[in-house]
């Protein structure tokens, strides 16, 4: 054990480590020829790659940038948001997996996991949606990342007889999925009430904000009751705020 620096030189973090162990003719761990590395100082993460692999190179892939990262798989649903990129590196053999067809290609780390647990870019039916694919694609919903539900579409949905394919490998909440099943259309009608995902009072001084026999959500070019609309479109109100604005322009309770 030895307090200092990692001496490999592509060692993201040389100077951090809980442990600093020099390789001398006595080290034989993992059964590895530590030849290559002798006298040299590793940090515990590097010596423990070397002990599993006998190789001091990271496998299988390259942390890139964020801001430099799009996922080169056609198919998935966020090619630009992801928390991390990788790039598939000649000679990857990541979980096991045949990685020759992808190398060079960056994946998101959604696509990566998914190609390294299961040898295939391509979604299962009955695959959940990653946290980070969980937000709705539609610009107009009113609530992207609150939904109990996220639907992936793809090229063979045709739910409710609508035609999907305009709307293909773009993800959707319940509410917004539920009103294109219905309507064939993710434009919600002037005095539209929400689906249950929406179902929450906005305003944030609304003393039961669940608590309503109905929601509505405020669009662009609201003119209930002759009011000034403008500062709450997208908001949604309950019944009580919703009338209390409508008869009296304001959503505060008087005193």
């Amino acid at each position: 054990n030895a307090g200092g620096k990692c001496t490999y030189v592509q060692c993201a973090r040389p100077n951090q480590s809980i442990q600093f162990i020099v390789v001398d003719k006595e080290t034989k761990a993992g059964g590895q020829d530590w030849t290559s590395v002798l006298g040299e100082t590793l940090c515990r993460a590097c010596y423990l790659r070397y002990m599993k692999r006998g190789t001091l190179e990271r496998g299988g892939h390259q942390r890139l940038p964020v801001v430099e990262g799009k996922c080169s798989h056609t198919g998935c649903a966020r090619p630009n948001l992801s928390v991390r990129f990788f790039e598939v590196e000649a000679g990857c053999k990541v979980g096991g997996q045949d990685w020759t067809a992808l190398t060079g290609r960056v994946l998101c780390h959604t696509c990566y996991y998914r190609y390294k647990s299961r040898g295939t870019l391509e979604r299962a039916e009955d695959e959940p949606l990653a946290p980070s694919e969980r937000r709705c694609s539609y610009a107009g919903c009113s609530r992207p990342d609150q939904s109990r539900q996220f639907i992936q579409i793809d090229d063979d949905t045709n739910a409710g007889q609508q035609d999907w394919s305009a709307l293909a490998g773009q993800v959707l909440c319940n509410a917004c999925y539920l009103r294109y099943l219905r309507r064939g259309s993710l434009e919600k009608n002037k005095v539209d009430t929400l689906e249950d995902d929406d179902k929450r009072c906005t305003y944030p001084h609304c003393t039961r904000p669940t608590q309503s026999p109905k929601f509505t959500t405020i669009e662009e070019g609201t003119k209930a009751g002759n009011q000034d609309w403008t500062a709450l479109v997208g908001h949604v109100l309950c019944r009580s705020c919703y009338n209390r604005f409508l008869t009296r322009g304001t959503l505060e309770r008087q005193a």
